[in-house]
């Protein structure tokens, strides 16, 4: 059976870290937005450890993945978390263990995931470019076009269109304004623009294309 995988990663978690710039309110509020989620969406599973998000969903529930994803996504950037993701299709291996109550420990916690699609999306995410985009594979970008039309827009690499038109409006203007920030490190600048620049080209050509033949 072959599932939608997705892998999604804090940008500058390294910079960050030696910056002082994390925290634990800043860590809940990455992983309690996918907390939130799983309780909305228990057909999908979910997975958070340290600064990474696995999640997968079944072929036939393509819209529910793109609706959790928007949701996780909409929070993240409400709160300045900047993620890049890669989505893939084909196979994960959640492995359950019957027996894991023998292992619920204070000091102890477990997610045991893995396949080939966890692994493409991993590369995805790691080698697409730079930006606050979620990268997906041919294969997937296929299903999604056929199941939800406008949720992909064409580049180099796929993109997945998880906003809705109003909100990428929004964020266009918010990576506008954080690209006048004229003490943004070299490496911040450098995702911030490819942000803009591709949230722009979505607004313009993507939705407007989609107002034509709407």
């Amino acid at each position: 059976m072959k599932y939608l995988v997705g892998y999604f990663d804090i940008l500058g978690t390294s910079a960050m870290t030696k910056q002082d710039q994390f925290s634990d309110a800043y860590m809940l509020d990455f992983s309690n937005a996918v907390g939130v989620a799983a309780i909305d969406h228990p057909a999908l599973r979910f997975a958070v450890f340290s600064d990474s998000v696995v999640i997968s969903s079944p072929v036939a529930r393509a819209k529910e993945f793109i609706t959790a994803v928007a949701e996780i996504s909409s929070n993240w950037f409400a709160d300045f978390i900047f993620v890049r993701g890669g989505v893939a299709l084909g196979d994960i291996r959640w492995v359950d263990f019957k027996r894991d109550d023998l292992f619920r420990r204070p000091n102890y916690s477990h997610s045991r995931v893995y396949g080939k699609a966890l692994v493409e999306a991993y590369e995805l995410e790691r080698h697409s470019g730079p930006g606050m985009l979620y990268f997906v594979s041919e294969d997937a970008a296929q299903l999604f076009a056929k199941k939800i039309p406008g949720s992909i827009f064409s580049s180099l690499c796929p993109i997945l269109v998880w906003m809705s038109e109003d909100s990428l409006g929004k964020l266009v203007k918010i990576f506008n304004l954080l690209l006048r920030d004229k003490n943004l490190c070299k490496e911040a600048r450098r995702h911030y623009l490819a942000t803009f620049r591709l949230f722009e080209q979505i607004q313009i050509r993507h939705f407007q294309r989609l107002d034509s033949l709407g």
